[in-house]
């Protein structure tokens, strides 16, 4: 079975709807690393914002690409193939989680399973109004795949 192994926010503005906190703790529990793809002007913008507010954000992330970084904007799936690059990672080990059709259409041509908050776009595999009580284990199993941790918790009880 596909194992996740990252989950790759398509923009800053996800982070700050519902509780995405809860959703980053569990994910980073399950020792998954997280990414932000962002259609903003540049990361340094980004970082501003996720510094900001009453629970940080900074410092949360293994990776922050913005389409000024690669030199292509969404739909286009530059920023996402980059990311997938750099994380060393083939396209079934990593979600998106997007907000915009353009977004989703730039992470489904990257070959990534992806979810829609807010509004749903064509070919999302679930649309949630907030990340707030979504899992990532909910999402994984949504299509078919486990969570790292999942698989190896699943592997050490073979074993024994």
């Amino acid at each position: 079975m596909t194992i996740i192994k990252a989950v790759l926010f398509g923009s800053v503005d996800l982070l700050q709807v519902g509780d995405a906190h809860g959703f980053l703790d569990d994910a980073q529990a399950q020792g998954v690393k997280l990414g932000l793809v962002s259609g903003r002007s540049s990361t340094d913008t980004d970082a501003a914002t996720l510094a900001g507010g009453d629970r940080s954000l900074a410092g949360r992330f293994d990776l922050m690409i913005s389409d000024h970084d690669v030199g292509a904007t969404k739909p286009d799936a530059y920023a996402y193939l980059t990311a997938l690059d750099r994380l060393g990672l083939p396209s079934a080990e990593v979600i998106a989680i997007e907000d915009s059709e353009a977004g989703g259409r730039a992470a489904l041509a990257a070959g990534l399973a992806t979810f829609a908050v807010g509004s749903g776009f064509s070919g999302a595999s679930e649309v949630y109004s907030s990340l707030e009580g979504v899992t990532l284990s909910h999402m994984a199993a949504k299509i078919g795949r486990e969570v790292w941790a999942t698989q190896a918790e699943h592997s050490a009880s073979i074993e024994v």
